[in-house]
């Protein structure tokens, strides 16, 4: 995964009754006790979607922050609702390691730390390692 994602989980008929109202459009919608492939044996414990927030590269930090605060800024309706269902929210940041790195860190501005406290969403890292040249 490139980029950065809100993961949005909770009860099925919640999640439906979300959907069928929001003018979002989700690259992944799941439900709880469905196959999670269609081969697989092993089903999906929660209900949820997965919703693209940023496409920036998983090295470029600074840019999915921007995109996610313009999102939040503009979704914040959509934001409430999904808290008002009952429903649970994670951004989670996809972000790689630079090859010359010793080390890596993350920062979140203060900005994007209030905006996900206002609409009671959690932050994720995804690290994929070290990306490649």
């Amino acid at each position: 995964m490139t980029g950065t994602v809100l993961r949005v989980s909770g009860p099925t008929e919640a999640v439906r009754s979300f959907l069928v109202s929001t003018h979002w459009k989700p690259c992944a919608t799941y439900f709880q006790g469905e196959p999670r492939t269609r081969s697989s044996r092993s089903v999906h414990r929660v209900s949820g979607f997965n919703l693209a927030v940023s496409s920036a590269s998983d090295l470029s930090l600074p840019d999915q922050v921007r995109d996610s605060v313009r999102f939040m800024d503009s979704e914040g309706k959509e934001l409430d609702r999904v808290h008002l269902l009952g429903l649970h929210g994670v951004l989670d940041f996809g972000v790689a390691s630079n090859p010359e790195a010793v080390f890596s860190n993350y920062r979140f501005p203060a900005e994007l730390l209030a905006c996900l406290s206002a609409y009671s969403v959690d932050l994720e890292v995804s690290h994929h390692g070290v990306a490649e040249r």
